[in-house]
């Protein structure tokens, strides 16, 4: 089984595949740059270098038909989100089991008429939990996970609309998720809690906030994402 770990804003500036050799592949009009090691393979969804890709610019389809091309089967991802719950608190990560995202869904569906019922693979999830837990830190088994378009942040008023069907809110998951199941790829991933979403708390929320929260935590989510990959290759 060849297994791929999809990062971002988590892993950034990280020495996560310090050694894995890089290599480009021409999808389409796409290049798509990953770090192979093995039996695993690193693709940061924000690109390599100072060209950060935001979350609406971000081309799911052909990072997901790039990994399977390269004989990927299982792909595990790691998110930073802001928490919609007051009970699920910056130190916490969890695992979702389900989502939402109405709005601007990726899809590698072209011409076709084919219609796939979405999902999480039980088999990663059950994977990405444990070894949270292993490390003894706060995991959430379970939850909704809201993707809004981006790259602007939620507002006050978006949060409470959320909030009532969501737990985490995010910019990539569920997009990731969908076309990851039209391909015929296994996907779950590791949400890691990095601020409380806007107007959740009194305190105005930063994104400088949010960076070095995520940056805090990125030993922790190396080791784990390593645990991860011994696991499941």
């Amino acid at each position: 089984m060849k297994i791929a770990i999809i990062g971002g804003t988590s892993l950034i500036g990280s020495n996560f595949f310090e050694h894995g050799q890089r290599r480009t592949l021409r999808v389409g009009k796409a290049c798509v740059n990953v770090l192979v090691s093995g039996n695993a393979v690193y693709l940061p969804r924000h690109g390599f270098g100072p060209g950060h890709i935001l979350p609406h610019r971000i081309d799911h389809p052909s990072n997901f038909r790039a990994l399977r091309r390269l004989g990927v089967t299982t792909v595990a991802a790691v998110c930073s989100v802001g928490s919609l719950r007051r009970s699920i608190t910056p130190r916490h990560f969890m695992v979702p089991d389900d989502y939402v995202s109405f709005w601007s869904p990726a899809t590698a569906v072209e011409n076709e008429a084919r219609h796939v019922t979405p999902g999480l693979d039980e088999g990663i999830r059950t994977t990405l939990i444990r070894e949270v837990r292993r490390k003894k830190l706060p995991c959430v088994p379970r939850g909704v996970y809201v993707q809004t378009p981006g790259p602007r942040l939620e507002t006050r008023a978006e949060v409470r609309f959320l909030a009532t069907f969501g737990d985490v809110v995010g910019m990539t998951m569920a997009s990731e998720a969908t076309v990851a199941r039209e391909l015929g790829l296994g996907y779950a991933a590791l949400c890691v809690i990095d601020n409380f979403a806007n107007g959740l708390v009194r305190r105005p929320l930063s994104v400088e906030e949010i960076n070095a929260s995520a940056r805090g935590k990125i030993p922790l989510i190396v080791s784990i994402l390593n645990n991860v990959i011994k696991s499941l290759s």
